[in-house]
């Protein structure tokens, strides 16, 4: 997420799919690791405050309003943010939030969440609809 790295990253993406642009690029998660973070997962009990970074996932955001200026990507949105959070992005955007993609299902409902998105013309994208593994509903 650091705004320094978000054009290379997606730049790569766009050289490994073989595009020249995708539909939709989206700010996974409104926290941000350290590029060191150590992917894959092999240890489940990692102490993650040793990973945060400290960015704002605004200046994230703006990075990615310059890659949708330069025709990398058509439209861009948000993974695994709350309505606050997507608020402060639409306060000051210059683009429209495109989509939110969120753990939504049966036990997990995001009712305020997908009314606000309705009434702001942001698209709602369930993940995880039948419910995560390992918690308890899944």
């Amino acid at each position: 997420m650091r705004p320094s790295m978000v054009r290379e990253a997606c730049r790569q993406s766009l050289a490994d799919l073989k595009v020249d642009y995708v539909d939709l690029y989206l700010i996974h998660l409104p926290t941000s690791l350290i590029p060191e973070f150590p992917w894959p997962l092999r240890n489940q009990n990692i102490k993650w405050n040793e990973y945060y970074d400290d960015v704002d996932y605004l200046d994230t955001w703006k990075e990615m309003e310059a890659l949708c200026h330069e025709g990398c990507c058509k439209a861009i949105g948000l993974s695994n943010f709350s309505q606050r959070q997507v608020e402060r992005i639409m306060q000051h955007s210059s683009l429209p939030v495109a989509a939110i993609q969120v753990e939504c299902n049966p036990y997990l409902t995001r009712s305020g969440l997908l009314d606000f998105c309705k009434a702001n013309k942001i698209a709602f994208v369930a993940h995880s609809p039948l419910g995560s593994p390992g918690d308890g509903h899944g």
